[in-house]
This record gives structure tokens, C-alpha cells and sequence, in this order.
């Protein structure tokens, strides 16, 4: 719907090309760790970290549910503007 405008307004022209850059890769940390093990939040506990309340958030994830993320290179979109002319006057 915008292409089209862009086209005639700007004289736009664009590729899609493929490069390599930053993605998450998220995974399995342990295959039989696959279930909710999820427990409640008590409304009267503050959502500040302490040591003797366990782990963080990102721990606690992937203890419990088993997902960890890992910053990974992979092919990705992106969009190449090969041409753009200045606006013409109204």
C-alpha cells in the first residue's frame, strides 16, 4: 500500500538482500526440561533481586523451562534502498 506512494512520490526503488548479522538463537539447555515448572509470584514479595530469594529471571528460565539464548551470526533480510529522488513540490 505505502510502496506504490513511495514510487511515484520519491521515485524509490529497493531490493531485498540477504546478510549475515546478529539474531538469537534460542534452544533447548536441557532436552528432558521441557514443561512449566512455574511458580506464582507472592503480590506481597518485591521484584527487586536478593540472594536468598533464587535465581534471577534469566536463570530461573532456563532451570525451569529449559529455553537459553545465545547471540548467534545468521543469514538475515534486509531491505537495500538502490534509489531515492528528493520530493517535487506540491
Amino acid at each position: 500500500m505505502m510502496e506504490p506512494l513511495l514510487t511515484d512520490r520519491f521515485g524509490l526503488r529497493t531490493h531485498v538482500a540477504q546478510q549475515s548479522g546478529p539474531v538469537f538463537d534460542l534452544r533447548l539447555a536441557a532436552q528432558a526440561k521441557t514443561g512449566p515448572k512455574l511458580q506464582p509470584h507472592r503480590s506481597t514479595a518485591s521484584c527487586e533481586p536478593s540472594p536468598d530469594e533464587g535465581p534471577t529471571f534469566l536463570q530461573a528460565l532456563k532451570e525451569q523451562l529449559g529455553p537459553e539464548q545465545r547471540a548467534v551470526r545468521a543469514p538475515v533480510n534486509v531491505i537495500v534502498i538502490d534509489h531515492l529522488d528528493r520530493p517535487t513540490a506540491d
